[in-house]
């Protein structure tokens, strides 16, 4: 019986002995994860992928003109957002079109701009200010 008592607990204090992680080990822990998840957070606050920067200065958007290519565009106004199916569906009917899609940070209107064959064919810019 007493060898039966002696192993149970060799099993129960095995994990203990084997590296299991203390209470304080465990905090210290918690504390480095919550640090990297409130590092994390607040560095993609500053960043939303849906925005350019670029897209957001009025300036840029007057610079477009007919006949850019789509790399000057994306060098002038930055990466356009994800833009919806029903938009690429709708660009298909003109053969070879392509619309890009920026927003701004006002959320007042979406600027966009349409290539055909590879080229610029409209800028609307977007609303930047309420009327």
């Amino acid at each position: 019986m007493r060898i039966l008592a002696s192993g149970v607990l060799a099993l129960i204090a095995l994990p203990a002995v084997a590296g299991t992680p203390t209470d304080a080990r465990m905090a210290e822990r918690l504390a480095a994860l919550e640090s990297r998840v409130a590092q994390l957070e607040s560095s993609s606050a500053r960043v939303d992928p849906q925005f350019s920067s670029k897209a957001q200065v009025s300036g840029n958007w007057h610079r477009c003109k007919q006949g850019m290519s789509r790399a000057e565009v994306q060098s002038l106004l930055g990466r356009p957002m994800v833009v919806p199916q029903s938009l690429r569906d709708a660009a298909k009917l003109y053969h070879g079109s392509e619309v890009w899609l920026y927003r701004t940070q006002a959320k007042l209107g979406p600027g966009y701009v349409i290539f055909r064959d590879d080229k610029l064919v409209e800028c609307a810019i977007p609303q930047f200010h309420s009327a």
